[in-house]
């Protein structure tokens, strides 16, 4: 068998049957897709029970009690049966030729990992292509890997070198990313033009709100990250690229979302990145955030989030169109009339610090 597709499912119902469209139509044939319901209460289990009689290829394993995704997805590869792994999260959908494409290219090269490109579509239907990944920066450094669900993997490489997702509320997946991206005996495969469709949710909002255990989980993921890249050998630009890249992650979340403990979250980003290689290199880049975790200084850290948070005003003509937009916090200013940028401010963070 060619693929096993894993579909981790917990009270999904409205939108599975998409998923599960999508995966059976694959151009590619020879696969088996494993759905793990995680004792799911909206009929969720019914509809992929109905799917396991409509397609021979379907399998669906039950947990007994909810115990979250990682726990889900773990289940799906120890049961998988195929040359690679893929997944597909059950309110998403891939492109029909999606995996055939993936598994042609790690088979011609003889890859661990091969990804495609992520298309998302929004709330308010804007669709944005692969936001915060290019495939030039994938290119460039495949420590630049993000977006787990748009590779596959091959499986006995998964489990030689023990992949796994952490049990984590959030952040399993980019622990998951890591072990992959440092394990790797062979290059990144990268296919251009091919879609994996993440598909966001009204009710999904909610994940904006962090609460103390996602939190404590996020900041978890981080030092099981560090611990990775620590124990391997890169070379500085690598190094940097994929273990300080998880900082910045964790800053943006906390520029983001409606996070009220900030100053624990960057008391413990300073404390975790004393664990750093390379601090002498990243003390000469001049990146604010960086200078204050640097020099353990949490105060700076908070000073550095609170300066970036985005404000933005706009006023409509007749009601209908955006006449000007105002964007603004402590570092930058921009006003745009009917979308064109006439007039831009900004300053220069250094430490704790904002320079004009």
């Amino acid at each position: 068998m060619k693929l096993s597709v894993i579909v981790p499912c917990y009270n999904v119902a409205p939108y599975v049957d998409r998923a599960m469209r999508s995966i059976s139509n694959q151009t590619l044939r020879d696969i088996e897709i494993i759905c793990v319901d995680d004792k799911s209460t909206d009929g969720t289990l019914d509809v992929l029970k109905m799917w396991a009689r409509a397609d021979l290829r379907v399998r669906v394993i039950e947990n007994k009690k909810n115990q979250g995704v990682a726990v889900a997805r773990n289940r799906g590869i120890d049961a998988a049966r195929g040359e690679y792994i893929g997944f597909v999260d059950p309110d998403d959908f891939v492109d029909e030729y999606f995996f055939e494409r993936l598994v042609r290219c790690a088979d011609t090269g003889n890859l661990d990992v091969a990804c495609g490109q992520l298309r998302v579509f929004e709330v308010d239907g804007k669709i944005r292509i692969d936001p915060n990944r290019s495939m030039r920066d994938l290119r460039a450094n495949k420590h630049n890997f993000k977006y787990h669900y748009t590779a596959i993997y091959r499986r006995d490489f998964l489990n030689s070198a023990n992949i796994r997702y952490p049990k984590l509320m959030v952040c399993e997946d980019k622990v998951f990313e890591t072990m992959a991206v440092c394990a790797m005996r062979t290059e990144l495969g990268i296919v251009h033009g091919v879609y994996y469709n993440y598909c966001r949710r009204i009710d999904s909002l909610n994940s904006d709100i962090f609460n103390e255990k996602k939190l404590a989980d996020a900041v978890k993921a981080m030092e099981y990250n560090i611990n990775i890249y620590n124990s391997v050998s890169l070379s500085c630009d690598d190094y940097v690229c994929g273990a300080y890249r998880h900082f910045s992650f964790l800053y943006d979340e906390l520029l983001h979302k409606n996070v009220k403990k900030v100053g624990d979250v960057a008391y413990a980003m300073c404390k975790l990145f004393r664990k750093m290689k390379f601090l002498e290199e990243m003390r000469k880049n001049n990146n604010g955030l960086f200078l204050a975790l640097a020099n353990g200084d949490v105060q700076g850290v908070v000073d550095v989030i609170q300066a970036l948070r985005i404000y933005s005003k706009k006023c409509r003509l007749f009601g209908l169109f955006n006449f000007i937009t105002i964007s603004y916090n402590k570092v930058q200013c921009d006003i745009r009339l009917f979308g064109i940028l006439i007039w831009r401010s900004k300053t220069v963070i250094s430490g704790s610090g904002i320079k004009k």
